[in-house]
């Protein structure tokens, strides 16, 4: 069986250590373009689908709610070996839960459209 891998993209330096060290998976950290002075630097972290990684992503994600929607930038691997970006919109309630949160990215990173290039 192949593992099914994403990428969470666009994350600041600290979330990206944040989720590395939650994260009971091996993650490859990806600096990306370097910025210039005074911009933020993004960071991709890839990592290999699993129900710990999803469990530990969820709550990390309910953990840092603010807002009644969150969204996060993922990448999906898909068979041939390439990548597609998705937008993956969380739905906060007050019954939330981190549980809620795992089934909202299982379903969207199998069923939200991926982002088209302008």
């Amino acid at each position: 069986m192949n593992d099914i891998r994403f990428r969470m993209v666009d994350l600041t330096e600290m979330e990206a250590n944040e989720l590395a060290d939650l994260l009971d998976s091996p993650v490859d950290q990806r600096a990306l373009k370097g910025s210039r002075h005074g911009e933020l630097t993004t960071v991709t972290l890839i990592v290999v689908l699993s129900q710990p990684v999803l469990q530990a992503l969820s709550l990390w994600i309910f953990q840092r709610r603010r807002k009644s929607i969150a969204k996060y930038r993922f990448e999906r691997e898909l068979p041939d070996g390439t990548w597609e970006r998705l937008t993956v919109a969380i739905k906060f309630t007050e019954n939330s839960s981190p549980e809620s949160v795992t089934k909202q990215i299982i379903e969207q990173l199998w069923t939200a459209p991926p982002e088209v290039n302008n």
